[in-house]
């Protein structure tokens, strides 16, 4: 049975991935109308700004566009333009990091792009956990049912190459159950816990799951 649950979980990954290819927009077109909100809170927090979208924190799709702007600041620092590098060194890192965020805020179409693959391949995980799940509570069955309908069910696939947090809370609750039900000793606690905590901070409502 072991080979079999491995290959099977395998080619329900790998459906999963083409299907969420398939669907990717352009890296320029937003599907989802508040796309680019989301894409700015991280930005916003780098800037030490309140987040527009504080009503409904995005939790780690937040995290992902804070690393993003914080990378893309530190290539200007390092690799300065003719303009930074015509300030007086005072200035000079204070233009260099506002420098990298204007780019971004002119053009997010890269940032939506890797925040897009990153939320994708959260999603992955949750496939994978979904599989397992179904694997312990029914058997092969289960592990088609559960793992088919997360790679495969068209919100789910749809929402999963949106720069939108809906995808990654769906995906880190069904981590964090496996970890709880499926992992032994302080990896079970710890990677629930994690995975759980990082769900409710993406969508408040995964936390009717605690129970």
């Amino acid at each position: 049975m072991r080979p079999a649950f491995g290959v099977a979980v395998l080619a329900l990954i790998l459906v999963a991935l083409v299907l969420r290819i398939l669907m990717m927009a352009p890296s320029y077109a937003f599907p989802g109308g508040d796309e680019l909100g989301y894409l700015s809170d991280g930005l916003l927090v780098l800037e030490g700004i309140t987040p527009g979208y504080k009503f409904a924190p995005a939790g780690l799709l937040t995290w992902f566009s804070f690393v993003y702007g914080g990378v893309a600041a530190a290539g200007h620092v390092l690799a300065p333009s003719a303009f930074v590098a015509g300030l007086p060194g005072s200035l000079k890192l204070l233009g260099a990091f506002d420098s990298g965020l204007f780019a971004i805020y002119r053009d997010m179409s890269d940032l939506h792009f890797w925040v897009v693959v990153a939320v994708m391949l959260v999603s992955l995980g949750g496939v994978f956990a979904a599989a397992r799940l179904g694997h312990k509570r029914a058997g092969f069955a289960g592990l088609l049912v559960a793992g088919g309908l997360m790679a495969a069910l068209p919100i789910v696939v749809s929402l999963s190459v949106q720069s939108r947090p809906y995808a990654l809370a769906w995906s880190l609750a069904l981590m964090a159950i496996g970890f709880a039900g499926l992992a032994d000793g302080r990896l079970r606690s710890i990677g629930a816990g994690i995975c759980f905590g990082l769900a409710v901070s993406s969508r408040i409502d995964m936390r009717r799951y605690s129970r």
